[in-house]
């Protein structure tokens, strides 16, 4: 493994890698490899896996040593530590990783939280589906001191803390560092879904502590996971109605909880119920973004345009407003369909120039948008006057944005025109896409 310079003659940090797996053929080589030149070791700690993982794991040199499993992720997590001999140590699962402009960081970031006195890096967690598309993000505790103190407790959900009661000193790296996560991807959440152990696992600590709010969180989450809505719903009223009246502001669990309880009473379009807890929800986290993003969206698609305005560019507001980055992972993951909800609830009410605006903020990051091309076709085909002249002030407004000497750029005018009926749009097209981009057209339809 790679060796890491002396700086300035201090003593040299060596790295560990561990992780605990089961059956993670199909991950654990991108998960050993990512950090290769990076880590002095790399340490898997198997619980039990019939497939290929641990053949793959020594083939790609890392020490591999079992552990029996005990229905215990924080006493296989903290096994797993206490195999590592390096100065600080990353504990990330097989489905989790960084990317190679990522991981060069990491020595440097970890030397800076060492010099500095800290014990943790703090870094984003990125969810990703089966498409790399981004789902959400959340705060993660990866990276560690070696430290007989820090360690996790909690059988299933686990944290990470001080067995000395003291509180660990943080080192914040979300803008600088972020690691990748597949196990949302729906086929892979599918198979961890239908093993039932996380199921088991809840209920059996339910069963010990019944008025333990966060497990009924995360039996919520189990359960919404499987499609049960309405079973997910009760879990997750369960859970708010056990918090203490003063829910601590840094609780992640108790945001997610009403964030997921918003999400449930959307999907079931109790909307009585929604606004009830919409206000609860406010009430106890008020910088949350995602509130207001949840329900902004549901109104739009129930066809409430104003209410939309209002929730979305709140929405928009409290993510510009958060200087902490612990705020909208929900929504900030899901910024364009904020940006089309509003393109279109401000031309539905009437608001063109808003609607405009925000078709341009669509198509300055993603010129494909065909949405964002509706709008702009949509505002300009019911302006009075000339509509032969307001065609053609349209399409001169979306140059910027498209060239119709592009074939992708093209194909996506022509399916925005035909999508807004815009005849004299359509009319316009055909004089304008050059001969050889027509023909191109013609074929991509065959």
């Amino acid at each position: 493994m790679k060796k890491h310079a002396n700086h300035s003659q201090k003593k040299r940090l060596r790295f560990s890698q561990v992780m605990i797996t089961k059956n993670e053929e199909a991950n654990i080589e991108r998960a050993l490899s990512w950090g290769k030149e990076i880590f002095d070791e790399q340490i898997v700690v198997d619980t039990g896996s019939t497939d290929r993982t641990v053949e793959i794991a020594k083939r790609l040199g890392a020490r591999v040593v079992f552990f029996a499993w005990i229905n215990d992720f924080a006493a296989a997590k903290n096994y797993a530590i206490e195999q590592a001999t390096g100065d600080w140590i990353c504990i990330l699962d097989a489905d989790e990783y960084f990317t190679e402009d990522q991981a060069k960081r990491i020595p440097d970031l970890i030397r800076m939280a060492d010099e500095s006195g800290n014990e943790i890096l703090e870094t984003y967690v990125v969810n990703l589906d089966g498409q790399n598309g981004i789902i959400n993000k959340h705060l993660g505790l990866r990276i560690i001191k070696n430290e007989k103190e820090l360690r996790y407790h909690g059988a299933i959900h686990e944290e990470l803390g001080r067995s000395d009661g003291r509180s660990a000193n943080v080192f914040c790296l979300i803008e600088k560092l972020c690691f990748m996560h597949t196990g949302y991807a729906e086929e892979i959440y599918r198979k961890k879904q239908e093993s039932n152990r996380n199921y088991l696992l809840i209920k059996s600590r339910l069963d010990e502590n019944p008025d333990d709010p966060n497990m009924w969180g995360y039996l919520g989450d189990d359960l919404f996971g499987r499609k049960k809505i309405e079973e997910a719903e009760a879990a997750y009223k369960k859970a708010i109605e056990l918090y203490p009246e003063e829910i601590p502001a840094y609780s992640q669990r108790a945001k997610w909880t009403f964030t997921s309880i918003l999400r449930v009473l959307c999907e079931l379009s109790k909307e009585d119920e929604l606004y009830d807890y919409y206000h609860a929800a406010k009430s106890v986290f008020p910088g949350e973004a995602d509130f207001d993003f949840i329900v902004g969206r549901y109104c739009f698609f129930c066809s409430n345009y104003e209410q939309a305005v209002d929730h979305l560019t709140a929405c928009i507001a409290l993510l510009e407003a958060d200087t902490h980055y612990d705020s909208g992972n929900y929504a900030a993951a899901n910024l364009s369909s904020i940006y089309e909800a509003l393109s279109f609830s401000y031309y539905y009410t009437e608001d063109s120039k808003e609607a405009i605006r925000y078709a341009s903020v669509i198509l300055n990051t993603n010129h494909d948008s065909i949405p964002g091309i509706s709008v702009f076709m949509m505002c300009f085909k019911k302006l009075d006057g000339d509509r032969e002249e307001n065609a053609a002030y349209c399409l001169h407004a979306l140059s910027k944005f498209e060239n119709l000497s592009v074939l992708e750029d093209a194909v996506h005018m022509s399916l925005a025109a035909k999508r807004t009926a815009y005849a004299e749009m359509q009319k316009l097209l055909d004089e304008k896409i050059p001969e050889e981009i027509k023909e191109e057209m013609r074929q991509f339809r065959k």
